[in-house]
């Protein structure tokens, strides 16, 4: 099985673009913890910001530097079970560090382990991605 991330929406769930990774053999996992059939999704190469619809934690998430580097990544949380969007330069510091919700967490408590997004960071998120798009 190929960890490669593919992009692509279901009209079953949303039909907002996600980034997908294959998680059990026949079914896929968004980034942001939605896991459908790999039947369900329909899949494209990585569209832009402004050509599509995207799920924002997906969009945050698949977003890098010049040099390549993540800008932020997710971290499932064992104190609530969900996945937090995080500024991928906290994490592996040896601290504490802030969720773009405001949720405190530590690399002892957050793992790069599959689970549903926090509620409250894909309303943040939502937030980031329309002052990005603003053009003020």
């Amino acid at each position: 099985m190929t960890t490669t991330l593919i992009y692509g929406h279901s009209t079953f769930a949303t039909p907002r673009v996600h980034g997908w990774l294959p998680d059990k053999p026949g079914f896929h996992r968004a980034l942001c913890g939605i896991q459908l059939a790999d039947t369900l999704i329909t899949t494209y190469p990585r569209p832009t910001r402004d050509n599509a619809t995207w799920c924002a934690a997906c969009y945050l998430v698949t977003q890098h530097t010049p040099g390549g580097t993540p800008l932020y990544v997710m971290r499932r949380s064992a104190l609530d079970g969900a996945a937090h969007i995080i500024a991928a330069g906290e994490v592996n510091q040896g601290r504490s560090y802030r969720a773009v919700c405001g949720h405190g967490l530590s690399d002892d408590v957050a793992k790069p382990v599959p689970a549903y997004a926090c509620d409250a960071c894909l309303i943040t998120a939502d937030e980031l991605t329309r002052q990005e798009a603003s053009p003020t």
